[in-house]
């Protein structure tokens, strides 16, 4: 569920080529879901955590002060 959220605004920002995805901001809860799926369908290590998860395809992901919080940010691109 968490992965197709990121996948949907990675695809949607690649429609613009103006702009560009800078991060994905979780909050607590949302991650546990992040990693799960990750685990499950990715191979990435039991052992991950919050602080362990850093980056989504290329796209740096960091926790966000809200627990139930799911952000992204973008920008301009730089020409």
């Amino acid at each position: 569920m968490i992965t197709e959220l990121l996948d949907a605004a990675i695809n949607e920002v690649d429609y613009n080529p103006s702009f560009e995805l800078t991060e994905f901001q979780l909050g607590t809860e949302p991650m546990k879901i992040f990693i799960t799926e990750c685990i499950a369908h990715m191979g990435i290590p039991i052992e991950a955590s919050i602080s362990s998860v850093i980056k989504y395809k290329g796209i740096r992901i960091r926790e966000h002060h809200s627990k139930d919080a799911i952000m992204y940010s973008i920008q301009l691109k730089n020409k």
